[in-house]
């Protein structure tokens, strides 16, 4: 394939994940691999859409993978936390939302949720002081910490 052509896929890719056609962003995503298997926008590509179709597993393994090759993508693994969380897998979600952290330590959002798991878990010290940092970060979650608060979950 042509390397205008590989281009031209990878961009189509991204449009259709933007329009929520995931099998046709899967589709270019894995055109783009056959020829390029270690190109990083492709993986990360195929990584958010198979995200955004709940395949975590699929998405974990390929941020995995860029992990390994010294891609890291804060906002991936926050969305993989998400997926993860939504499903049950409370300790994974922490584990990711603490990596996401790491990545990019002033992610506000993702000392919010980190805060949100810490408080189901009984761990309310840590999760208020987690609600703090993300206030300090970023004060637009303001709305989300008072919901906290009248909820009961958070106070201080």
């Amino acid at each position: 394939m042509r390397p205008d052509w590989l281009e031209a896929s990878y961009n189509r890719a991204l449009a259709c994940l933007a329009l929520n056609r995931q099998e046709e962003a899967l589709a270019g995503f894995k055109r783009v691999l056959e020829s390029q298997p270690d190109s990083a926008e492709a993986l990360l590509g195929m990584a958010t859409t198979a995200a955004a179709c709940g395949d975590i597993e699929t998405g974990l393994s390929i941020r995995n993978q860029l992990c390994e090759s010294g891609q890291h993508h804060p906002e991936l693994t926050f969305n993989l936390a998400l997926d993860l969380d939504r499903c049950g897998r409370t300790e994974e979600a922490m584990r990711l939302y603490c990596e996401a952290l790491k990545e990019r330590p002033l992610f506000a959002e993702a000392l919010l949720n980190l805060g949100h798991l810490l408080e189901r878990q009984g761990n309310r010290d840590e999760a208020r002081e987690c609600w703090k940092r993300a206030l300090d970060l970023n004060t637009r979650l303001r709305a989300g910490i008072l919901f906290a608060e009248m909820s009961g979950w958070f106070s201080g």
